[in-house]
C-alpha cells in the first residue's frame, strides 16, 4: 500500500509542478488582440494588447516592445490599485494602450483597462478615467448594452491632460488577425525589430472555460486497495494480523453546479472489486530458536473469510479550479460519500456450522484527490482523476464476539478515472 501511495503522492506533485510552471509561463503572456479605436478630429487608430491578469503587480515588459520610445518611461513592472469587486471575477484580462493623442496637450499615454469575466457575453469594464492608477475612485464600472458597439470613454489627468477614445465591444465585431495587426503596429514603429517581434509568432487563441451553472457527467474508474487489522488475543497476549489485496472497477453518474472557480456536485456509482487471498496471522507462543532456526510458531488461514463484492455508493464532492492553460485546469477536490452492498455482510467461518454473517457498519468513506480537464467549448470537457479513499471496515458484531484489546484498521483504496462532462 506504500508504494501506492508514493505513486499517488508523484502523480499529485506533478501536476502541482505543472501548474507553478504554467503560472511562470503566463507572466506576460497575451491572450488575443484586437482594436479599439479614436475616431474624432485628429484622433488615430488606437491598438490594445490583451493580457491574463494574475496580480495587481502587471508586467509591461512586453507592451514595452511594440512601443520602444517608452522603454526609458515606464517600469518594467507597475502597481494597480484594483477595486475590491475584480476579485470575484472570472476570466480578467488587463488591456494596455498609447494614446498618442491628446486633446488639449502635445503628449501621449499610456491607458490600461480592466476587464471582468472577458470569456462572457457581458464583460465588464474598469476604467482609470483619471488616469491616477487607482481604480476605487472611478465609480462603478460598465458593461456594454445589448448590440451596443461602441462606448465613449473620456479621460482627464491630473495635470488636466484629456483624452477620449471609442471603445468597441468585443462581441460585435470580428477578430483580427495577428499577420494584420503587426502590420499595422509597425507603422511610425521602425524601431520595432524583427528579434522583438518574435515573441508572438503565433495568432493567439482565446481561452476556453466550460460555463458557469450545472453540468451532468459521466465517469468509469479502476482502483486497488488493502485492508489490514490487528489485535491482540487477551486469551494468550499475542497478536493476530490480517490482511487482503482488491482491485476494483466501476462507473459513475454526476451532477454539479460550478460558480467562478468552485465546482461542487453528487455522485452515485456501481463498483465490483476482486479479492485476493487473504491472510490471518496469529501468534499463539512466544518464537524461539531450535537448532540456529528460529521458530514463530504463527498459524496462518488463508481466504477464510468472504468480502461483498459489489458496491454501491452515493456522496459528493467540493473542488476548486485552477486554469493551468487556455483548454487545461486543475480542480484538487474532497469529497465524502456513503456506501451500502446488496448484502450488507461479513463472512467468517465457523468449525461448526456455515459462514457466520456479520454486519458491517459506518458503511462510508472520505477521499481527497485531483481531477486535470481539458475543455472542448464551454459546454464540454474531458477529465482524468487521481483519488485516495479511506473507507471504514467495521464488521462490529465480529469484532466484539472475540477476547481483544487494541484494534487498529487500515483500509485504503487508490482510484484512477477518466469521464466526460457537458455544461448547460
Amino acid at each position: 500500500m506504500k508504494k501506492i501511495i508514493l505513486v499517488f503522492l508523484a502523480f499529485f506533485l506533478f501536476a502541482m509542478n505543472t501548474f507553478a510552471q504554467q503560472i511562470i509561463n503566463n507572466t506576460v503572456e497575451t491572450n488575443k488582440y484586437t482594436y479599439f479605436y479614436q475616431r474624432e478630429n485628429n484622433e488615430s487608430e488606437v491598438i490594445f494588447y490583451f493580457y491574463e491578469y494574475q496580480r495587481q503587480q502587471i508586467d509591461l515588459q512586453h507592451f514595452k516592445v511594440f512601443h520602444p520610445q517608452l522603454k526609458n518611461k515606464l517600469p518594467n513592472q507597475l502597481e494597480l490599485i484594483c477595486p475590491t469587486v475584480f476579485d470575484a471575477f472570472s476570466n480578467k484580462v488587463y488591456a494596455i494602450a498609447y494614446l498618442e493623442n491628446c486633446i488639449n496637450c502635445g503628449e501621449g499615454a499610456v491607458v490600461i483597462l480592466l476587464i471582468g469575466d472577458y470569456l462572457s457575453s457581458k464583460p465588464v469594464y474598469f476604467i482609470d478615467y483619471n488616469m491616477d492608477g487607482n481604480y476605487q475612485n472611478d465609480g462603478i464600472p460598465f458593461s456594454f448594452a445589448n448590440n451596443k458597439k461602441t462606448q465613449k470613454i473620456k479621460l482627464e489627468s491630473k495635470e488636466g491632460n484629456k483624452y477620449a477614445f471609442w471603445l468597441y465591444n468585443t462581441n460585435n465585431h470580428k477578430e483580427i488577425e495577428y499577420n494584420e495587426l503587426v502590420k499595422e503596429a509597425r507603422k511610425d514603429r521602425d524601431l520595432v525589430n524583427e528579434e522583438q517581434l518574435t515573441l508572438d509568432k503565433t495568432p493567439q487563441k482565446k481561452s476556453i472555460v466550460a460555463k458557469d451553472g450545472l453540468y451532468l457527467g459521466f465517469e468509469i474508474f479502476t482502483g486497488s486497495g488493502n485492508l489490514e487489522y490487528q489485535y491482540i488475543n487477551l486469551s494468550t497476549n499475542y497478536p493476530t494480523n490480517y490482511e487482503v489485496s482488491f482491485n476494483s472497477g466501476g462507473a459513475s453518474i454526476n451532477i454539479g453546479y460550478t460558480f467562478k472557480k468552485i465546482q461542487f456536485d453528487i455522485s452515485a456509482s456501481s463498483e465490483s472489486t476482486y479479492y485476493w487471498t487473504s491472510y490471518r496471522n496469529t501468534q499463539f507462543k512466544e518464537p524461539k530458536y531450535t537448532d540456529g532456526i528460529l521458530e514463530s510458531f504463527i498459524s496462518t488461514v488463508t481466504s477464510g473469510d468472504l468480502h461483498p463484492k459489489n458496491r454501491l455508493s452515493y456522496g459528493f464532492s467540493l473542488a476548486y479550479n485552477v486554469r493551468l492553460g487556455k483548454r487545461v485546469a486543475l480542480a484538487p477536490f474532497i469529497n465524502y460519500s456513503w456506501f451500502n452492498y446488496p448484502n450488507n455482510n461479513f463472512y467468517v467461518p465457523n468449525k461448526r456450522q456455515d459462514n457466520i454473517p456479520y454486519e458491517l457498519k459506518d458503511r462510508n468513506w472520505s477521499a481527497f484527490g485531483t481531477d486535470i480537464k481539458v475543455n472542448f467549448s464551454e459546454h464540454s470537457e474531458i477529465y482524468v482523476k487521481g483519488s485516495y479513499l479511506l473507507p471504514n471496515f467495521n464488521p462490529a458484531a465480529y469484532f466484539n464476539s472475540l477476547e481483544i484489546r487494541d484494534l487498529k484498521v487500515d483500509y485504503s483504496q487508490l482510484n484512477f478515472g477518466c469521464g466526460y462532462r457537458f455544461h448547460f
